[in-house]
C-alpha cells in the first residue's frame, strides 16, 4: 500500500496545533475575567448610585414633624441615619422614587428581591451593602 496517497494530519501537525491553541487561551482567559470582574463591579456602583440618589430625593422631600428621614424598613429613622438601617426598596419603588428594583437587592430589603446585597443606609447618610461575605462589594457575588 502506498501511504503517501493517504490524507490527512500527521500527529506533529496535531500537537503543534492544540499548543498555539493553549498559548492563545492562556493569554484571553485572565484577559476575560478580569473584564468580567469589573463588569460586576461596575454594576454594583451602579445600583449604588441609583439607589443613593433614590434615598436623597426621599430624604428631601419628606418631612414627619419637621424632620426629614430616610426610607427604612423599620420606619424609625430620623433625621440621622442609624447604621445597618435597611432600605426599604419597595417602598421607593411604589413611592416613584425607583423605576424598578435592582437585581442586587436581597430579600432583606423587598419581598421578591432575588439578590445578594442588603442595602442600607450609614450613619452619615450613604447608601452601601453588606454582601452575604461581609461589608461592601464581594468580587464575584454578584446578579
Amino acid at each position: 500500500m502506498n501511504q503517501r496517497g493517504q490524507k490527512g494530519f500527521t500527529l506533529v501537525e496535531i500537537l503543534i496545533v492544540l499548543a498555539l491553541l493553549g498559548i492563545l487561551v492562556a493569554i484571553v482567559v485572565p484577559s476575560v475575567t478580569g473584564f468580567l470582574g469589573r463588569g460586576k463591579s461596575q454594576a454594583w456602583e451602579s445600583d449604588r448610585r441609583t439607589v443613593q440618589a433614590s434615598v436623597d430625593a426621599y430624604y428631601t422631600d419628606t418631612k414627619r414633624a419637621t424632620k426629614r428621614v430616610y426610607p427604612t424598613l423599620n420606619g424609625t429613622s430620623s433625621d440621622t441615619a442609624a447604621a445597618n438601617v435597611y432600605i426599604n426598596m419597595t417602598h421607593l419603588m411604589n413611592e416613584g422614587y425607583l423605576n424598578k428594583l435592582p437585581e442586587s437587592a436581597s430579600t432583606e430589603n423587598c419581598s421578591g428581591c432575588t439578590g445578594y446585597y442588603s442595602w442600607f443606609v450609614d450613619t452619615k447618610g450613604r447608601v452601601t451593602t453588606i454582601s452575604l461575605f461581609g461589608r461592601g462589594y464581594a468580587e464575584g457575588i454578584y446578579p
